[in-house]
């Protein structure tokens, strides 16, 4: 059979290069007030923790909201990949899972659904945590881990030190865990949970962390920083990033504040990372800062100035949002939106031709041409993956040289 000869048009203008200058923030009409928020890969479902109001779930990008009640004061949430399964957790033994997105849900007690709930891409691996001081009555053990392997059904304890666990990321298949501790480290696991490591960092009051696709590539944030000769924390808040899982770690150059937040794309590249506008006794207070490569620079964003309480990203990182806390002036969902471009990749074979993209936050549609003049559509669906949240067409091989693009719909 003879060789597929393909050409793959890769869009080179989007959300990808965009590194002078920090992103435009716009108020979305939504309920405000929020204490969580996670979003599907292609962040147009939205999951929200709305303390009293309950846990509230969006279908179109937070323009309007529907909301389950059954849950008493949720403080977390966590989403799937394809924004199917949605989750929350409160009161420190309260949680509630939908893998139908919002139609029915099923609600556990005596679990330990505390501090925050971290999800696989699929929704069925779950992570969470008990902060120091929550007794409650599925265990008098307070300041641990646990995970889930049947959507929150059933949970045991992780082999970990008693710490005030306060975030927490894991990679799309589950597998790999990063954890912070407010106070102390950060804590990597492999085995999704088996066993953790403690990494080389400095000890500090890590408040987020956010972890790429594969799980190799982590940032963490804290609101102040490492100790001091005397045994004092510092006052200069810390963002840590590394590219190989936790092994090497290293310090982003940023303002002196107290970071809250951070959000991933699916790449690592695409970074967002919120400030606490409480008082510092140094350094300046900025509200929402940006990074397009990894971390290595950061922009101060056009946002309102305001106690941002929790961020999220879309897989491509063009499509993120933030929302604000129980005090803050002004208060709301703010979105900011960049073109996505796609990469459009190719594996060949000798029966068949697969072209995949990462989940973009605007609908692609693939086209294929012989000439690259004339484009049609392929109608072939593409199957969406939650371990790499990639779209793939395979296609049946033949003796032609083809050409491939992604192309958004008129």
């Amino acid at each position: 059979m003879k060789a597929i000869k393909t050409l793959l048009l890769i869009a080179v203008i989007g959300c990808g290069i965009t590194t002078m200058f920090g992103q435009s923030w716009t108020s979305i009409s939504q309920p405000s007030l929020a204490e969580s928020m996670a979003a599907s890969a292609a962040g147009t479902k939205l999951v929200g923790a709305f303390g009293d109001g309950g846990i509230g779930f969006s279908t179109n990008s937070g323009v309007n909201w529907l909301f389950y009640n059954g849950l008493l004061h949720p403080n977390t949430v966590a989403i799937s990949a394809d924004g199917n399964t949605l989750c929350g957790g409160g009161g420190g033994y309260y949680f509630v899972i939908s893998t139908n997105s919002g139609t029915s849900w099923n609600q556990y007690v005596n679990v330990p659904a505390g501090q925050f709930i971290v999800s696989s891409a699929d929704g069925s691996k779950l992570l969470t945590a008990m902060g120091l001081g929550n007794r409650t009555p599925f265990n008098t053990t307070s300041g641990a881990l646990y995970t889930s392997t049947n959507f929150g059904v059933s949970w045991i304890t992780n082999k970990v030190p008693k710490a005030p666990w306060q975030d927490a990321a894991a990679s799309a298949d589950g597998n790999k865990l990063v954890a912070v501790v407010n106070g102390g480290g950060i804590y990597t696991s492999t085995n999704f949970g088996n066993n953790w490591i403690s990494n080389s960092v400095p000890s500090a009051l890590w408040t987020g962390v956010a972890s790429s696709v594969d799980g190799e590539k982590l940032v963490a944030v804290s609101a102040m920083g490492s100790l001091d000769m005397y045994g004092r924390l510092g006052t200069n808040g810390l963002i840590y990033t590394t590219t190989n899982a936790g092994i090497n770690w290293v310090s982003n150059s940023l303002p002196n504040t107290q970071w809250h937040a951070v959000a991933s794309s699916a790449d690592g590249s695409h970074l967002l990372a919120t400030a606490d506008i409480g008082p510092v006794l140094y350094g300046t207070i900025f509200s929402i800062y940006s990074s397009t490569n990894f971390g290595v620079s950061w922009v101060s964003n056009d946002a309102p100035v305001t106690a941002w309480i929790s961020i999220a990203s879309s897989a491509d990182g063009c499509k993120q949002y933030a929302v604000t806390g129980y005090t803050a002036s002004p208060s709301g969902l703010y979105c900011s939106i960049a073109p996505p471009a796609p990469v459009l990749n190719l594996s060949p074979s000798p029966t068949s031709l697969a072209l995949s993209w990462l989940v973009p936050s605007t609908n692609f549609i693939l086209q294929s041409s012989p000439d690259l003049i004339s484009w049609s559509s392929i109608t072939d669906a593409p199957v969406f993956s939650p371990v790499s949240l990639q779209n793939q067409v395979n296609l049946s091989p033949t003796n032609s040289a083809g050409f491939y693009r992604l192309s958004t719909p008129q």
